[in-house]
């Protein structure tokens, strides 16, 4: 073995080892929410030689987590034309009508409730819809673990405790029933605020 290659392996391993450094910088940035300075390390980390895909990932998640909608779709769409395999994804944007449609659900309740607001036009399109959803994570336990351990927050379970009619606060109209709305399309005759409907 030649001088030379022994300093190429040398350099190569070198680089290796900086980009996996920078990535793991990037992703202790992204846990403790500095999304700035993360997306920063992420492009680092990606120009020293690390996983585009995974910065992409990322960045994909900083975005999210800032709430910038349109920057999250562009790191998604530079995974989709890099081309590599997603697990993740079923769908690669070609017609589904007439055919079965897998809809996950897989990140607890929130995704759950937005996802849901699909199926219906979903299922005048496809000729099967499957629905999957998290298993249940039931945390809490008996008491002093949790102050009520019949239900759970989280997973498919926490259904049990949102469904009771408690309390439908910052709740979007078109997810209340349409006994609740404030345009009552059902005529209900009722009180609002004291007055008679």
């Amino acid at each position: 073995m030649s001088a030379s290659s022994t300093a190429a392996e040398a350099s190569t391993a070198s680089e290796a080892l900086a980009a996996a450094a920078a990535l793991k910088q990037a992703e202790a940035l992204l846990e403790s929410r500095r999304l700035a300075h993360a997306v920063l390390a992420l492009n680092h980390a990606e120009f020293l030689g690390a996983a585009p895909d995974q910065c992409s990932a990322g960045r994909w998640l900083a975005a999210m987590l800032h709430g910038d909608w349109s920057a999250a779709w562009r790191e998604c769409d530079a995974i989709r034309a890099r081309g590599g395999s997603d697990p993740d994804r079923f769908w690669q944007g070609e017609d589904f009508r007439g055919k079965r449609v897998v809809l996950r659900c897989l990140h607890g309740f929130g995704d759950a409730v937005q996802f849901l607001s699909y199926a219906p036009l979903l299922c005048t399109m496809a000729s099967k819809l499957i629905v999957e959803v998290a298993p249940a994570i039931v945390h809490g336990g008996p008491w002093p673990a949790t102050s009520d351990g019949r239900s759970t927050s989280v997973g498919t379970r926490a259904i049990e405790r949102f469904v009771r009619p408690v309390c439908f606060q910052d709740c979007p109209a078109d997810l209340l029933p349409l006994e609740l709305r404030e345009e009552n399309p059902l005529g209900i005759r009722r009180m609002v605020d004291g007055v008679q409907e």
